[in-house]
């Protein structure tokens, strides 16, 4: 049974180097092809630890910008106060008259408007911009 089991390793060792098995097999040759499968250069680990930094990269290319994108433009949303001057998602710009809870009301240069303040594309600071 030993010596069927050495055969069968010899043999898909064999067929993963692309030769052809060789006969007789001793024990001592069985016993080092044994040893140079479990010494497999790269092992687990490195599968792992591919396996785990991709996500991570995923994560610092794609979402990380666009989560500080975000929470930039909501921190304007919140500080947006009469006299800015806005840009809307539909192309609209104008200057903010008034700040409502869940709207502003724009003046443009013949009319006023009221837009839904998600619809705010852009904001331009009235202040110079401070680097923190």
């Amino acid at each position: 049974m030993f010596q069927f089991i050495v055969d069968v390793a010899i043999f898909a060792q064999a067929a993963a180097t692309g030769q052809a098995p060789q006969a007789p097999v001793t024990p001592q040759v069985a016993e080092q092809a044994a040893q140079t499968a479990q010494k497999a250069p790269g092992g687990d680990w490195t599968s792992l630890l591919i396996m785990l930094g991709i996500p991570v990269v995923f994560f610092l290319i794609l979402f990380l910008p666009e989560m500080r994108r975000r929470k930039k433009m909501k921190q304007q949303l919140a500080a947006l106060k009469k006299g800015d001057k806005v840009i809307t998602a539909g192309g609209v710009v104008g200057i903010i008259d008034f700040v409502g809870e869940k709207t502003v009301y724009l003046k443009t240069q013949d009319t006023k408007i009221e837009v839904a303040k998600e619809y705010v594309g852009f904001v331009f600071s009235n202040e110079p911009d401070q680097k923190s």
